[in-house]
């Protein structure tokens, strides 16, 4: 079985306590918010799930990113992404061409498994993920990595 992008089950919400994990993370928050119906790409054969959890916009700071975990054996890695150049600009583009640069990957032990394995998950999950998992804009979508 390989990546999938799927909304999350509420099964699947206490399994890997994604609601905790999401309020330990937005304080400000006291219960989850009902647009927590929740997307993820995983892969259910290796246990690995992969789902946005947040950014930077850059209308308010200025940098703009995308936060990503990444929990392989439930080991959370919390991955900042960002748009790289030389992607598409609008989404009626064929192909849609999406090009993700890696900021950084937290923790930086990696729960002792190697860098290079990590990415190569990293880019299975953004492969099917592609501009936004189940919710995506676009039909034809080419993924490229400037990492």
């Amino acid at each position: 079985m390989a990546f999938l992008n799927e909304y999350v089950s509420k099964e699947d919400i206490k399994k890997y306590a994604l609601d905790r994990k999401w309020l330990d993370r937005h304080p400000e928050y006291k219960s989850l918010p009902s647009e927590f119906n929740a997307m993820w790409t995983i892969d259910r054969e290796r246990d690995i799930y992969f789902q946005r959890t947040g950014g930077a916009n850059q209308a308010y700071v200025n940098e703009s990113w995308i936060e990503f975990h990444l929990n392989w054996d439930g080991k959370l890695f919390i991955c900042r992404l960002e748009h790289g150049e030389g992607g598409s600009k609008k989404y009626n583009e064929s192909p849609y061409i999406i090009v993700w640069r890696l900021i950084s990957i937290d923790p930086s032990d990696l729960h002792g498994k190697l860098y290079e394995d990590v990415i190569l998950v990293l880019k299975e999950a953004l492969n099917v993920f592609g501009d936004n998992g189940v919710n995506s804009f676009v039909k034809n979508a080419i993924v490229r990595f400037s990492f």
